[in-house]
């Protein structure tokens, strides 16, 4: 019997003639509509996790914010492999589009143990059924398969990776892994005079919620990105990368497509990026602040990630709308906030190139103005 509250249907929408219900454990290719939410998956939880603030969203915006979604009326793309045996324990890949999941990596999902669920929103505006629907997808899926609870991954292409790496910040412990195709972010980059990126402490995605530490040493997550991509370029995107690496997070990967541009891997590549996800853990980085002579690398990119922040704040751009008064006002408030970095570099890694680069900023901006 299905569980209680539970409703699992064949989606008319299917195909002419689906069958009107299935029972727990089918495998092949379903669409399925469930009734039952993730108790997580409440409008104020996600609005929490996610570091939503209302205050900042025009009204028409709120409005659509604060309408409920229907679950019944959604369908979910399911995907069990032939392979699947209820004793046998599958990871659960969670797709979140843009683009749908690709029958050629049906035999990829099935040599790596994994169920796929796509949980994409008829009006993604709703509620925010798009940060939401995963969720259900999740709660829903295992009460139907025997699903390996660290082994449930997030997953998506452009727009789906940038809100798969949302909600893998904010659900570190439904979403034990993220697999960020072709997008998605963390912080913000720098561009250096060069042209070249590097990562600041200013974030993208929210605040991660949980033990941070445990977050860092067991969360998966890989960025795949592909040369010729003019959306997420992987020169630009690989200060993400080393962003978390800084961060100190211990099973992180980067890689990189020879080709393709921005478009979803092939099945070997894809299944290449499965297999990063799941790769032993590295050392973390060494980033404590220092004064000894020969700071680690580690210890030298951090102080770098804090001068690029600083730098970020001082050469920030602001559109044209802005009144003289306005741009003034924020052009103070950045050149406060880079001061503060600019002394944080010199104080806790006073040894490496980034403290010698701050000293002749701060010398450049003369002495601190009292309030």
């Amino acid at each position: 019997m299905l569980p209680l509250g539970l409703l699992l249907i064949w989606a008319a929408a299917a195909s002419p003639g689906a069958r009107p219900a299935t029972v727990p454990g089918a495998g092949g290719h379903q669409r399925l509509t469930f009734t039952e939410r993730h108790p997580l998956s409440t409008l104020d939880e996600v609005v929490r996790r996610l570091d939503i603030h209302f205050e900042t969203m025009a009204a028409s915006a709120m409005a659509l914010a604060n309408q409920e979604y229907d679950l019944a009326n959604e369908s979910f793309e399911v995907f069990v492999p032939s392979t699947y045996k209820p004793q046998v324990p599958h990871g659960l890949f969670v797709w979140l589009g843009v683009t749908p999941v690709s029958p050629d990596w049906f035999d990829v999902l099935g040599r790596r143990k994994l169920i796929s669920v796509t949980a994409i929103p008829v009006n993604g505006t709703l509620g925010f059924s798009r940060a939401r629907l995963p969720l259900d997808a999740v709660h829903n899926v295992k009460r139907l398969y025997r699903i390996d609870e660290n082994r449930i991954y997030v997953s998506g292409f452009s727009a789906g990776a940038g809100m798969a790496s949302h909600l893998v910040c904010g659900f570190p412990e439904i979403f034990r892994g993220g697999y960020f195709l072709m997008g998605g972010g963390f912080c913000v980059v720098h561009k250096t005079a060069s042209g070249s990126y590097e990562p600041t402490l200013e974030r993208l995605a929210p605040d991660w919620k949980g033990p941070l530490d445990k977050i860092k040493k067991d969360l998966r997550l890989v960025l795949m990105r592909a040369e010729g991509d003019t959306i997420y370029s992987p020169q630009e995107d690989r200060a993400q990368y080393t962003g978390l690496l800084l961060d100190g997070f211990e099973r992180v990967q980067y890689i990189v497509l020879p080709g393709g541009g921005h478009r979803p891997p092939n099945a070997p590549w894809f299944e290449r990026g499965l297999m990063a996800l799941e790769s032993p853990p590295r050392a973390a980085l060494v980033t404590t602040p220092t004064d000894q002579p020969n700071p680690l690398p580690g210890q030298i990119g951090q102080a770098q990630r804090i001068l690029a922040t600083a730098l970020l704040n001082l050469e920030r751009k602001y559109p044209k709308l802005y009144s003289k008064e306005q741009v003034e006002r924020f052009r103070k408030s950045g050149q406060d906030r880079a001061r503060k970095y600019l002394q944080q570099v010199i104080s806790e890694y006073p040894t490496t190139p980034a403290a010698a680069k701050a000293r002749q900023l701060l010398a450049g901006m003369g002495p601190e103005k009292s309030p």
